[in-house]
């Protein structure tokens, strides 16, 4: 059938082993992700059962209130009623309070038995009103008022809600990544069939001094999801796209497994002169760090370049540029107290390309956010090449900034 070699075809077979792979994917995170669900709402509704609310203290006044208030009548019990708790006790001086009867009061609350009415006196004072003070045994109720336990186990609630909202948030955050992680395939995607690009256009200089990358607008990314990126050249003689699953963009947002194509052409129909590969990281981590691995098609075999790594440091943006023999080239490196960093409306953010003996050769400039950009939240990117450099110096610059912008310059949708 000749609908089956058109690229793009949702009938091809690739495009449709490609699907099903990204399906499978996609159910074994939503299962992931349901059971530490599952797992952390258990634990939070165990928690409560063990630990349920106790009654207000207002329930338990007028309980009390209730229990002791005499009965009407001749025949009423001889016991007199019970003042109440904050009641001011009016006596001449010298005279003794009148006796209290003892009543032992059993309460369901956390903090046991309420402690005998007698323990309740009227301490001597030198005016004629006596306030009445507690003198129990409960060492942490203060002088004149109960420390209710339902108050305590109240506050032990909310903390307890908190942490649990706290683990379940986190738990679900570790197993979504977790699940990214083990589903990634941990190798390039392959360039699709018919655009393997000749050995004359790979070796042809597409940038020449200097290269300024426009990110691609998607609409579905004001929608909230996140999208493929893609990014043109000013001159429209280079395009970037990205290869990745669903699944992972949707979970793991800037962490996600990635391979980017280079276009000798204002599109994606160009041939491919250039492959870049990024595994899954974690942006913020100290140990899993992102890295860029380059490489170009020649012939039928993928030609490696080299690669990018960024390293963990403090206060500052550091990317060590390797070629193919693993021997450093560049260090791209940009302090994080910048005008760009705190509002990039207003200005630049700036990174130095510097040589193995540390001298500058070269920038790699973010550009300020226009109305538009902020708008449609894209990024611009402009390479200033170092003299003298090579292709495939320049190519592993192209990466960098690439790295660059999904390391430090991408929201990351799932962790805000």
């Amino acid at each position: 059938c000749p609908k089956l070699r058109l690229r793009g075809c949702p009938h091809t077979p690739t495009k449709v082993a490609s699907m099903v792979r990204s399906l499978r994917r996609w159910a074994q995170v939503a299962m992931a992700v349901l059971a530490a669900a599952a797992v952390a709402t258990a634990v939070v509704l165990c928690a409560l059962h063990r630990h349920p609310e106790a009654p207000s203290t207002t329930a338990v006044d007028e309980t009390m209130q209730l229990q002791l208030q005499p009965a009407a009548g001749p025949a009423a019990s001889t016991v007199p009623p019970m003042m109440p708790m904050n009641t001011q006790l009016t006596m001449a001086p010298g005279a003794m309070p009148p006796a209290v009867p003892t009543l032992e009061v059993t309460m369901p609350t956390l903090g046991g038995t309420v402690p005998p009415v007698s323990a309740w006196t009227a301490a001597p004072s030198s005016t004629t009103n006596e306030a009445v003070s507690y003198t129990g045994n409960d060492d942490s109720a203060p002088a004149g008022q109960i420390d209710p336990p339902a108050e305590s186990a109240r506050i032990y609630r909310g903390i307890l809600l908190q942490l649990g909202y706290l683990v379940l948030c986190l738990g679900i955050y570790l197993c979504m990544q977790g699940c990214c992680y083990f589903c990634s395939s941990h190798e390039p995607a392959d360039i699709e069939e018919g655009l393997q690009a000749t050995p004359q256009t790979v070796g042809q200089d597409l940038w020449g001094p200097r290269l300024l990358l426009t990110q691609v607008m998607k609409f579905i990314e004001l929608c909230g999801f996140e999208a493929r990126n893609a990014y043109v050249s000013g001159d429209g003689n280079f395009y970037i796209d990205e290869r990745s699953d669903c699944p992972q963009r949707c979970c793991a947002s800037v962490n996600r497994e990635l391979t980017l194509f280079g276009h000798a052409g204002p599109s994606e129909e160009a041939p491919v002169v250039l492959r870049m590969f990024k595994p899954y990281h974690l942006q913020g981590c100290c140990f899993c760090r992102p890295e860029m691995h380059i490489d170009v098609p020649m012939g039928d075999q993928m030609v490696n370049v080299g690669k990018i790594e960024d390293p963990c440091k403090c206060c500052v943006v550091n990317q060590l540029v390797f070629d193919s023999n693993e021997q450093q080239r560049y260090e791209v490196t940009g302090p994080v107290c910048q005008c760009g960093a705190c509002c990039p409306c207003c200005a630049d953010f700036n990174f130095d390309i510097n040589d193995q003996r540390g001298g500058k050769v070269g920038a790699i400039t973010k550009k300020k956010l226009t109305f538009k950009e902020c708008c449609t939240k894209t990024n611009r990117f402009k390479i200033d090449f170092p003299e003298q450099c090579t292709m495939d110096d320049k190519r592993l610059l192209v990466g960098s900034a690439m790295l660059l912008d999904l390391q430090y310059f991408e929201k990351n949708l799932v962790q805000n």
